[in-house]
């Protein structure tokens, strides 16, 4: 009996250092999409990209749903670096479109504000990208996510950060334009600095808060407040000192 019992703890001890091992893992990825989008290098995304999706496989089927999250928010960023940066069109397209199926299989699999926010956001920065006749529909299904992640996570900073992007860009018409953005964000900001830190069982996302006054200040510039802005900036770069897109608005 002794015997067994120690077989037991030997086996439970065993598990809980390979979950810790992975979920170490998990966490060095979280750092290095961290990194590749404050440095903005397709390198750095496309290697964390597959750091996912290596742990998706290593990974307890019951938690597929947070890899395949990862995985969409990297393609997110993948996207957006190839729309923004690298000013190629086809691959935003097609780095959207696996970030979305990506979160869609997260989205069946476990329910998570979080990841309806993300296909709010895909589907919005597909709306340039889409012939006419498609842009409607996109920026309906827009839309109805980000309705559905802020109902569903109204105590979420990255909820309302992305919301508050998104109304950057939509037009005042249906419920777009700078000062609902700026409600939006100021919102984000406050859940991010109320908020401890993550101490559940799984590592949940962390990232944003230097995003956050990074668009707060790009509002504050359309709205004129430009030592506001000028300060908004200063703070992502203080709490984000690698953040690229912050710097290059303090030069």
């Amino acid at each position: 009996m002794k015997k067994f019992h120690l077989y037991i703890f030997m086996t439970l001890l065993f598990s809980c250092a390979v979950n810790a091992a992975d979920f170490s893992q998990l966490e060095a990825a979280k750092a290095q999409l961290q990194e590749g989008v404050d440095t903005q290098k397709e390198r750095v995304l496309l290697s964390s990209l597959r750091a996912f999706k290596r742990l998706r496989r290593e990974y307890p089927s019951h938690l597929k749903w947070l890899l395949n999250h990862y995985i969409g928010l990297n393609y997110y960023r993948l996207g957006t670096y190839y729309h923004h940066v690298a000013n190629n069109e086809e691959w935003a397209e097609e780095s959207y479109q696996k970030g979305l199926k990506a979160l869609k299989r997260s989205a069946n699999q476990h329910p998570f504000a979080e990841t309806d926010a993300l296909i709010s956001a895909i589907n919005g920065n597909l709306i340039p990208l889409s012939w006419w006749w498609s842009k409607i529909s996109l920026g309906m299904k827009s839309g109805d996510y980000i309705e559905k992640a802020r109902k569903a996570g109204p105590q979420n900073p990255r909820v309302w950060l992305l919301s508050g992007i998104g109304r950057i860009f939509t037009p005042k018409t249906y419920g777009g334009g700078a000062e609902p953005a700026l409600r939006d964000l100021n919102k984000s900001i406050r859940l991010f600095e109320n908020q401890g830190a993550n101490l559940g069982e799984i590592p949940l996302p962390s990232w944003g808060i230097d995003e956050a006054y990074y668009w707060q200040g790009i509002v504050f510039q359309k709205l004129g407040r430009d030592r506001e802005a000028l300060a908004a900036f200063r703070k992502a770069r203080r709490i984000n000192p690698r953040n690229a897109r912050a710097a290059s608005k303090l030069k």
